[in-house]
């Protein structure tokens, strides 16, 4: 007789039974269980005193154990499939007694008279008329006349005494830098004046718009004189005027160096060789040096 215990069968079912994807019969469940034990037959454990085998009634317990805790289910005489029971408990409905309903006395309750209030409104007031008092506006002649510029007067006083400043309720002081240029940029027309024109000689801009006509005409005349040095600078260099600097070009830190490789003139595109003097300009690259200095290069 083998010396399997009934604890080590129980064990191998539950071990086991997880792996079965099918049904399984308990009569051929019993010789997989001898099988992994390593035992040639069931008999091999042992029989009861009645006669029975002893493999055979712990598998079939282990199995019924296993059915009681829903890990498996029984799907006919001796077959078993591993999971719970799909079949749904039914639900016996439990029966509902009925409670006697005991009719309550009815107790009529007195009906107590409410007083009657009485709310008085106040007598309407009369409304009272107030006519509207219309006032002429005056008619602005020009754009700018709300544009009236502070006065400050000074009273001659003695020596030790502080001048006494009185102004006049205007709207802008043009004197003011910042308000000048902020009634600047919201004139279309400024910079622009003219003597002959009848609009101009009456807008109390008129002196402050000549002055930056006046400005404007010198500023250009500036420009174009350093575009035309600027231009005499690139033909005495041999440089074309075509070539551009980059934008974002710093010509105020550019550096003088010798080239170590083979390279290119970014603004003209001509080959540099290695040990030929060049200039590095940052945020633009390498050029040739007489480009870099018609550029106004700074070393």
């Amino acid at each position: 007789m083998s010396e399997v215990t009934s604890k080590e069968i129980y064990e191998a079912v539950e071990a086991i039974m997880p792996f079965k994807t099918g049904v399984v019969h308990s009569g051929a469940f019993v010789y997989e269980i001898a099988n992994h034990f390593g035992l040639s037959s069931p008999d091999e454990v042992g029989h009861f005193a009645s006669g029975k085998p002893k493999m055979s009634s712990f598998v079939n317990n282990a199995l019924k154990k296993m059915v009681g805790e829903n890990t498996i289910h029984k799907v006919g005489r001796g077959k078993y499939r591993y999971g719970a029971d799909p079949t749904p408990v039914p639900v016996v409905a439990q029966p509902v007694v009925a409670q006697p309903v005991v009719a309550q006395p009815v107790v009529a309750q007195p009906v107590v008279a409410q007083p009657v209030v009485v709310e008085t409104q106040p007598a309407p007031q009369p409304i009272k008329v107030v006519e509207a008092v219309v006032v002429a506006q005056p008619v602005v002649d020009y754009p700018y006349q709300a544009i009236i510029e502070k006065v400050e007067e000074v009273e001659e006083v003695e020596d030790g005494d502080q001048p006494v400043e009185t102004s006049s309720n205007a709207l802008y002081v043009v004197s003011d830098p910042q308000t000048l240029a902020f009634i600047a940029s919201v004139t279309p027309c400024w910079g622009k004046q003219k003597s002959s024109d009848p609009q101009c000689s009456i807008c109390p801009l008129s002196i402050q718009c000549e002055n930056a006509k006046v400005m404007l005409k010198e500023q250009k005349q500036k420009l174009k004189v350093e575009e035309e040095r600027h231009q005499a600078s690139m033909s005495e260099l041999n440089v074309s005027a075509s070539f551009e600097v980059d934008p974002n070009a710093d010509l105020s830190k550019a550096v003088r160096l010798t080239l170590a490789v083979d390279t290119q003139c970014v603004a003209s595109e001509e080959p540099l060789s290695a040990g030929e003097v060049a200039v590095y300009i940052p945020n633009m690259g390498v050029v040739k040096e007489e480009i870099a200095i018609a550029f106004g290069a700074s070393f």
